[in-house]
């Protein structure tokens, strides 16, 4: 939704205000957004979930013995 948001301002150029009331969201959280960063565990988290799905798919789905 706040990617919807951030696009529609940049290609058409709606206001941010409207567009979040629009959207029924509160401007402050779409700003919250825009400036979000990843913690430090929430990257271990993305890699160690890339590294299982890598191991997932190299296995054609198979997770154990039998």
């Amino acid at each position: 939704m706040y990617q919807a948001i951030q696009e529609l301002n940049k290609e058409k150029g709606h206001a941010i205000t409207k567009l979040c009331a629009l959207a029924g969201v509160a401007r402050s959280a779409y700003y919250k957004w825009l400036k979000w960063k990843p913690s430090s565990m929430e990257l271990e988290i993305r890699a160690l979930a890339k590294e299982v799905k890598l191991r997932y798919d190299k296995r054609k789905g198979i997770l154990g013995y039998r």
